[in-house]
């Protein structure tokens, strides 16, 4: 049988293996389990920050987007009640117009004409139009300003200005442009 000495000196070999392995595993514990653990928790509370940042902003843009919105139908709503395609091709009021804003514009060898048979479409119909005048360029720019303002709704599909070579200031205009009517015949 062992002695008492050997027996003590032995729990106490025992005991500095225990406190060792407890050690270890709690270094070991700390070094792959909490500490990764920790470092996870303050990404993932960095990520939750921002993201909360990120969706108060958004709000932010939510709530000037319905602003924008708003402002969209109400312009839209303008539109429609201040141009609105006329029931028939009847052109006759827009070149009376735009006859008397080429006078007031001082525009010389004003010209009206079709360009093409008017173009059929599901909702509305295209009548092709060609301008050519000549005039001092001040006076054209008025000329196709007043044209635009025009509550026929019309689109401009190309213009051509050329200067006049012994006339200063003088230009002579090619405006190709489309006239719209509904549908209903």
């Amino acid at each position: 049988m062992r002695s008492l000495k050997s027996h003590i000196l032995w729990c106490s070999r025992v005991q500095w293996v225990l406190w060792t392995c407890m050690l270890v595993l709690a270094g070991a514990f700390y070094a792959f389990g909490y500490r990764p653990a920790e470092k996870q928790l303050t990404q993932l509370q960095d990520d939750t920050r921002e993201q909360r940042r990120q969706l108060h902003e958004m709000e932010g843009r939510a709530r000037t987007l319905q602003q924008v919105i708003e402002d969209v139908r109400m312009l839209r709503a303008r539109l429609d009640a201040s141009r609105q395609l006329p029931k028939h091709k009847n052109i006759s009021q827009f070149i009376m117009d735009v006859e008397r804003i080429s006078r007031q514009a001082s525009l010389k060898d004003y010209s009206f004409d079709p360009d093409a048979a008017p173009i059929r479409h599901e909702l509305f119909r295209q009548l092709p139009i060609r301008l050519k005048f000549k005039g001092d360029f001040n006076n054209v720019f008025t000329f196709l300003q007043q044209t635009e303002q025009l509550q026929r709704l019309t689109r401009v599909r190309q213009i051509n200005i050329k200067t006049i070579a012994n006339d200063p200031g003088q230009v002579d205009v090619t405006v190709l442009m489309n006239l719209y009517y509904s549908a209903e015949d």
